[in-house]
């Protein structure tokens, strides 16, 4: 499977793409601390992983969710962790792990596992996505679908949240600090 934005951020953020679990060691990694950044201590390869399970046909969607179980489970254990999920809602609706993702957030914090997660339809992501969150960040939206699920998220005031998000430009974002209870508008540099 292709996907160009994926490939540019495993590219740019020297990610190993791994399409199983475990990751096997890749035969370009000649040292096991090559990911590194001026300043910062070496990351091993096997820290930075991009789990990208091959999808060539719809009968694959099971195997992956295995795939993306198993990680997840592991990482679980393993704790001290921070987990990208790139699309929530793939996760969630098409592989089947919204209620092992549950268990993530609602348990994970106390492990130290970070689950930073991003989707484009925040309407299927369970609500304890966003209770347990610390940060939430909003782009603009006018689906009012999408709106009645983003209000109030944060405890703060349900019109506040919708209709700021409702008014957002292209590129501003709304940050909302749960546990603080501030609210930011700002805008991604581009």
């Amino acid at each position: 499977m292709t996907d160009a934005t994926l490939s540019r951020w495993a590219k740019e953020d020297g990610l190993t793409i791994a399409r199983e679990w475990p990751p096997a060691r890749p035969w370009w990694k000649a040292e096991p601390d090559d990911v590194s950044w001026p300043g910062v201590a070496p990351v091993p390869w096997d820290r930075r992983v991009m789990l990208w399970p091959h999808l060539r046909h719809p009968d694959d969607v099971p195997a992956m969710a295995d795939t993306h179980r198993r990680a997840l489970g592991e990482l679980f254990a393993e704790g001290n962790v921070c987990v990208v999920a790139e699309e929530l809602w793939y996760l969630v609706e098409r592989l089947g792990l919204g209620e092992y993702l549950k268990e993530l957030w609602s348990q994970g914090r106390s492990l130290g596992l970070t689950l930073a997660g991003g989707t484009q339809r925040p309407v299927d992501i369970p609500l304890l996505a966003y209770s347990s969150a610390t940060h939430l960040f909003f782009f603009g939206d006018n689906d009012e679908v999408n709106l009645r699920r983003v209000q109030g998220l944060g405890g703060l005031s349900s019109s506040l949240i919708r209709d700021t998000v409702r008014a957002l430009p292209f590129h501003d974002v709304l940050y909302v600090n749960t546990r603080k209870r501030v609210v930011i508008r700002t805008r991604v540099a581009v």
